[in-house]
Parts: C-alpha cells; structure tokens; sequence
C-alpha cells in the first residue's frame, strides 16, 4: 500500500510538471506571436504599413496566414426598432457569392446577393459606390445587387490576410433580413447598423439576431431583437404585415 501511495504521488508530480511545461510553452508560443505580429505591423518610412508590404513581411518570414489591423468602420447608431424602420431600407436578402476585395489600408468582402422582397425602400444615392475591382462577379439578373460589409480576407503573393472588424459573415444561400442604405444607381447597398442590422430568417418564419458582435454592437442587438420579441413574438410574417400597414 506504501508503495502504490508513493507510486500515485509520482504521478501526479508528473502529469504536474508535463502540464506546467505545456502552458509555459503555450505562453512562449503567445508572446513569441505577440512579438512576431508587432515587428510585421511596424510603419515604414512612408507611414502605416500597408495590406501588401504586411504580406510580403509575412512571406519572408514563412507565414501563410496575418491579421491587419482592424479598420475604423464607421457605425450609424438607432433608437428603437420604429427609428430603423424610418431610417433604412429594408430588403429580404440571400447571398449567392462572395469576394474579398482592399485597397492599401481597408479589406470589405462584396455579396452578389438575390433580393427576394423589398419590404421598405429609402433612396440613398451615392451611399454605396464599390471600388473598382475585377474580382467583382458581375450581376446577371435584374433581382441581384451587391452588398458591401467592412472586413473579411484576401490573398496577397499566396498569404491570406485578414482583417476582422465588425465583418457580417453571411452564409450563402441563407436567408436574411436587412436594414441597410441602397442605391439603385449602382444597384449596390450597405449596413450601416454592422450585425445590428441583420437578422437570419430561420425555417420556422423567425427573425432570429445574425451574430452577436462585437461589445460595442451588443446593446443595439438587443434593442431591434426585444421590439420583434416583444412586439411579434420575432415572427417575420407579422413584422412583415406591420410594415406594409405603415
């Protein structure tokens, strides 16, 4: 019994030491990532380093993979969910492709996207120019638009750079219901609202919050979540039925 009492402590002070060696290099791993990401991101002598100078940084070093920064998307912010109906358009969308395009500084990802109703339509010419890209898929049916969001991933000289930001990761071929600006000009539209202006239309005919966000995005998810709750039991037909009264 002696024995066997020794034997279970010289266990435990193993499988002690392992797991301490494990988190040890863990947090060797971390800082030594830490380090690695700082000296990629540092500026050059013109200023910020860009999207291609930080790929080129990584490729050196052997990385197929880097994160830029996250940009600075500028966020439009609503009352109440009466304050979002008035304000945006507000479309019944399904994502058919999508692209990732940047310029120096900023990554989007542009969705050609099927608009299968119009529930409420608010012109806002020139509020969604794209930039000019031949990665672009061209729009093929009068019912396609693209949407822009900020962030996604692009692939620079074999490296995939990606930038997070508030990115609205839409799934393809999955219904959702936006409140967004468009322009019929450029047949092109946006969400101002970020994930605040998204919500998934589930099978059984509920609008359900599309993500959660970031911190920042949390309360006024819960705002337009709690008046569908509330005000529709989050039904999309009755939300639906409201907007055609007004």
């Amino acid at each position: 019994m002696k024995y066997l009492g020794i034997m279970s402590a010289m266990v435990v002070l193993t499988l002690g030491a392992y797991w301490a060696r494990v988190a040890y290099s863990r947090q060797s791993n971390d800082i030594q990532r830490q380090v690695l990401q700082t000296d990629l991101l540092a500026p050059t002598a013109d200023g910020p380093v860009t999207i291609d100078t930080l790929a080129k940084r990584a490729k050196a070093k052997g990385l197929s993979k880097v994160y830029y920064p996250e940009g600075m998307a500028r966020r439009e912010y609503v009352r109440d969910l009466d304050d979002a109906a008035a304000k945006f358009s507000i479309f019944i969308i399904k994502p058919m492709e999508r692209v990732g395009i940047s310029d120096r500084y900023q990554i989007a990802t542009v969705f050609k996207v099927r608009v299968l109703n119009t529930l409420r339509l608010k012109g806002a010419a020139g509020c969604c120019t794209l930039p000019a890209s031949d990665k672009i898929p061209p729009l093929q049916q009068p019912d396609e638009v693209y949407l822009t969001v900020s962030g996604g991933s692009v692939m620079v000289d074999g490296v995939e750079v990606v930038q997070t930001g508030e990115l609205i990761n839409l799934e393809i071929d999955q219904e959702y219901v936006i409140f967004g600006n468009y322009s019929e000009i450029d047949k092109a539209a946006n969400v101002p609202l970020g994930v605040r202006g998204v919500f998934r239309l589930t099978n059984s005919g509920l609008l359900a919050p599309h993500q959660t966000g970031s911190s920042a995005g949390k309360q006024e998810v819960n705002k337009l979540q709690s008046a569908l709750e509330v005000r529709y039991g989050s039904s999309a037909t009755r939300f639906f039925e409201s907007l055609r009264q007004k």
